[in-house]
């Protein structure tokens, strides 16, 4: 996790109860502005996000980490808690909401196969199928792709509550998005590992164009690793040789870094999207973190 100090002008705290705040003064002083929200939500962290969107500038940011991973009930329960927790929701005046789930029930379909109407049966034909889950999806143009995914009902129904009308969006396609705007530097295949909670993303790209994307649960660096080194060994890259790009709340000199560094030589940490600008306290954190909530605009462009 982060570890930060209050600085100037800014609220910026990560205090005991695993609040990251973000508040630029602009927020409540000065001509009103009608914010686009951002959400993200997933078992161990949700986070608000205020964009202008006049100006596609991040003038605040509110995450709240959880001491462990919550089941569906219990993170609706968080969802439905934050009007009272966030000063976003309280103070500022917003006018349209998207929200960012995570979770591994989605399947990509080619953009030319792909029918709304046919939504579900898509999905189902590749996920078994549950009580109570609502289906959306993503158009990726930039990978000629639709992900279809599901949404647990409870936390649907959790945000349905705050927001009279918001629009939806998956972790990965962030994730996917974020990794097409990034040059490589070495290696023509770049490999991209998100760490978000308990999962991390693995997102392999030839030229930009998709070769791998995928969602897997792990508890440690040597499940990281293997989940790495299998995708590699699939795709016949070299994990010496591939450019790895990790981003995530992983602090650069943690053993969980020095880790896969050691089977990864090749690794960077990844920067904060370009596609959006930040006001000046976003800079006291690490470009590689909320990497997932950040790229999130990627997906309303």
């Amino acid at each position: 996790m982060v570890t930060m100090d209050e600085v100037t002008n800014m609220a910026l705290l990560k205090n005991s109860s695993g609040v990251i705040s973000i508040l630029d003064e602009s927020l409540f002083t000065g001509e009103k502005k009608a914010y686009k929200i951002f959400c993200t939500a997933d078992p161990g962290f949700v986070s608000i996000a205020a964009v202008d969107p006049v100006k596609n500038r991040f003038a605040g940011f509110e995450g709240f980490h959880f001491d462990k991973l919550l089941n569906e009930e219990q993170l609706a329960k968080k969802i439905s808690e934050l009007t009272q927790q966030s000063s976003i929701l309280k103070k500022v005046d917003f006018r349209n909401v998207t929200v960012l789930f995570g979770g591994n029930r989605f399947t990509f379909i080619p953009s030319a196969l792909f029918k709304e109407d046919d939504a579900k049966d898509f999905f189902y034909f590749n996920q078994p199928r549950i009580e109570n889950e609502a289906i959306h999806h993503d158009r990726m143009r930039g990978y000629d792709a639709v992900n279809v995914f599901g949404v647990p009902g409870s936390l649907h129904a959790a945000f349905s509550k705050l927001f009279e009308k918001f629009s939806v969006h998956h972790h990965l396609s962030a994730v996917m998005e974020g990794a097409r705007m990034v040059p490589s530097k070495q290696s023509a295949s770049p490999l991209f590992i998100h760490i978000h909670s308990s999962m991390m993303d693995i997102v392999v790209l030839n030229e930009r164009k998709l070769v791998f994307a995928n969602s897997f649960s792990f508890a440690s660096a040597d499940d990281v690793i293997y989940f790495v080194m299998m995708v590699c060994e699939q795709l016949a890259l070299n994990p010496e040789k591939t450019d790895v790009i990790l981003s995530g709340e992983i602090e650069t000199d943690s053993f969980f870094a020095r880790q896969l560094i050691k089977f990864l030589p090749h690794l960077s940490f990844a920067e904060r999207t370009r596609s959006a600008s930040f006001t000046y306290g976003f800079d006291n954190i690490p470009g590689h973190f909320y990497h997932g909530a950040f790229s999130h605009v990627l997906c309303e462009l």
